[in-house]
């Protein structure tokens, strides 16, 4: 049996905050390693530039990555029914 938010019964989790590249990317691997579904808000995660990528880029490369890891992403439009 799973533990942790699983063992509590919930069965997935929205995530969306700062930092894309550290708390949420690690939030989503934690998320997913104990088999909850995950739905990232891809318009409502962000970070700072880096030396080598810019924001945006680093948020649209973790997008990707989330995406390839069967996470769905919605908007924040979608998400609230707009």
């Amino acid at each position: 049996m799973a533990t942790g938010w699983s063992g509590k019964g919930a069965g997935g989790v929205v995530i969306l905050g700062a930092q894309s590249d550290f708390c949420v990317a690690a939030t989503v691997k934690g998320a997913i390693a104990r088999g909850l579904g995950v739905t990232v808000v891809s318009d409502a995660h962000s970070t700072l530039d880096s030396a080598a990528e810019s924001a945006e880029q680093i948020i649209a490369r973790h997008n990707r990555e989330f995406a390839e890891a069967g996470v769905n992403l919605v908007t924040t439009k979608a998400l609230v029914g707009g």
